[in-house]
């Protein structure tokens, strides 16, 4: 098996406009997955600007494991075409992106970009991970700031009412949260955000600060 590293790049929970991510995995000859990374292109980008940067961090992976032969793989067929020459390019932002793909690739002794299907991208879930990652890292942040404005109320086992109180002690939000065997909330940003297409279609789902906000108090209290 020639060494291949895949990639993928992402913009959610909607494109345009929303977090741009790429991921990457390298396979070597002897398919054992020897490296991963994900990361954050852009808070506010689109699809084609992160399936770009996943093909930028593929080539930069390749040269970093000092593979001079390599086998791109990705499921972008925009990217694909136009790295290969096959597709024009026409905007300005994109053609920045292509020079800087070309330029790293001109280090390599053989390079070979390919197109694959999505379900067959082994760095598909790689690139969510990055998106997934760096939602919920913000929710656990407002989670550890907010919390003590917070109490919890048990109905079941794994059913709570998380409540936030004013500086008089009164209510002034509830929320339904259940952990298992599916997490779910009835806060705005839970409903919202994970009724988003994109997110459905990759069978994703993101925590909100109450799931965080829940298990630390739960933490508290064990």
């Amino acid at each position: 098996m020639p060494k291949t590293i895949y990639f993928d790049g992402a913009c959610l929970p909607v494109n345009p406009g929303g977090i741009a991510c790429f991921g990457i995995v390298a396979i070597d000859e002897n398919n054992i997955r020897i490296k991963e990374k994900w990361g954050i292109v852009a808070e506010h980008g689109t699809n084609n600007i992160a399936e770009w940067t996943g093909l930028i961090e593929a080539i930069r992976a390749a040269k970093e494991l000092g593979w001079k032969n390599v086998k791109i793989l990705g499921d972008s067929q925009l990217v694909v075409h136009q790295f290969n020459g096959l597709w024009e390019i026409r905007k300005k932002h994109l053609r920045k992106l292509y020079r800087e793909a070309q330029k790293e690739a001109s280090d390599l002794k053989k390079i070979k970009v390919s197109w694959i299907p999505r379900e067959k991208n082994l760095a598909d879930p790689v690139c969510h991970k990055a998106f997934i990652d760096h939602v919920e890292n913000k929710a656990r942040e407002r989670a550890e700031k907010e919390i003590e404005k917070y109490s919890i109320r048990q109905i079941d086992e794994n059913h709570f009412i998380v409540s936030k109180q004013n500086k008089e002690k009164e209510i002034v939000s509830s929320y339904d949260v259940v952990l298992s065997p599916s997490f779910s909330c009835t806060c705005p940003f839970f409903v919202r955000y994970n009724s988003y297409p994109l997110l459905k279609r990759s069978n994703l789902k993101v925590k909100c600060k109450h799931y965080f906000i829940l298990q630390n108090l739960l933490e508290k209290v064990s």
